[in-house]
């Protein structure tokens, strides 16, 4: 290995290291930021705590990896014992991530299209845990289904997933996992975001033009009071339909599409990072690459977090500064 080469691996090996922390510690912040905000801890925010929770997850299994590639305690059977609780958590992790940006998508959708399942869920706490539910157990068993199915297990590196002795094996669970964990997902909270932004057009055309029929009859008050209360609301089911409120529910509606695309590049990352076990001596090989994917993959999720405030239409970023404001609600 050349001089530059050499230097070039330690500066990602520190800029690697350096954005774990970093990583680490804007998560604890944004919980730091939900216990001390009341406005952060509102039932409608479960889902995307919850896909907070899921990155840190992420992050910490990182971290658990910090200085050295495999568990390396005195006790083999510990060390093996530990390999296999982390090619656990690596592969529900997989589908945690993306189901838990679905989950949001599908929450979001029911806000504006069925009134019904908002309500169901916004009953209680335990209405919206459910899913949650459901999911973690939709993804472990997902995970034990292709495990048991292709016969896989884990490698060396971090102990991730999917190694197997027979490359069509381990092909089988890539190809498998991959369409499961990314592109099912990804493709379900596409179209699920396109048709939240096509109701929003279709409410904000309707609200444009039952302003312009009252001011046109020159009775403000009554003729927008009536004919807004024939529409129901895009964001909420129990108040009419307003600016503020499409304002409100746009803004979600940007919140997802940024959400799932911090998230398609992560899997994309996690993807090319799968070929570990199919390239031969692909860690070596592409060694430096392979810092440079980890460090993106990282840093997408930490992405998470920041998007999850910036896109709260309940915080501001007051004056540009690094305090948060909490804004009155409507």
């Amino acid at each position: 290995m050349s001089i530059s080469q050499t230097t070039t691996t330690t500066l990602l090996t520190y800029l690697d290291c350096l954005n774990r922390i970093l990583s680490a510690l804007i998560f604890i912040a944004y919980f730091s930021l939900v216990l001390k905000y009341r406005e952060l801890r509102t039932i409608s925010l479960l889902y995307v705590h919850h896909a907070n929770f899921v990155g840190f997850l992420f992050i910490l299994m990182y971290l658990a990896y910090f200085s050295s590639t495999a568990p390396s305690t005195t006790n083999p059977k510990l060390n093996d014992l530990l390999c296999q609780l982390s090619e656990f958590v690596w592969a529900v992790l997989k589908y945690l991530r993306s189901y838990s940006v679905l989950l949001i998508a599908v929450y979001r959708i029911s806000a504006v299209k069925n009134s019904k399942l908002f309500k169901f869920l916004n009953k209680s706490w335990i209405n919206m845990s459910m899913p949650i539910v459901f999911i973690w157990i939709t993804s472990i068993g997902l995970f034990l289904a292709t495990k048991l199915t292709f016969r896989t297990t884990h490698g060396d590196l971090f102990c991730i997933d999917g190694y197997s002795t027979h490359l069509n094996s381990t092909i089988a669970y890539l190809t498998v996992t991959s369409v499961l964990g990314i592109l099912a997902p990804f493709a379900l909270t596409s179209v699920i975001y396109l048709l939240i932004r096509r109701y929003l057009r279709q409410s904000s055309q309707k609200f444009g033009r039952i302003v312009k029929l009252s001011y046109n009859n020159k009775s403000d008050t009554l003729n927008s009071n009536s004919l807004i209360e024939k529409i129901s609301d895009p964001v909420s089911s129990e108040s009419p339909i307003s600016k503020s409120n499409l304002s409100k529910n746009q803004r979600l509606s940007s919140q997802l599409l940024a959400l799932n695309l911090c998230y398609i590049m992560c899997f994309s990352m996690s993807f090319t990072l799968s070929f570990r076990y199919i390239i031969p001596e692909f860690n070596q090989r592409f060694y430096t690459i392979r810092q440079v994917l980890r460090i993106l993959n990282v840093f997408f999720q930490t992405m998470i977090p920041i998007i999850s405030i910036v896109y709260n239409p309940n915080i501001s970023l007051a004056n540009k500064k690094c305090s948060l404001t909490v804004l009155e609600s409507n």
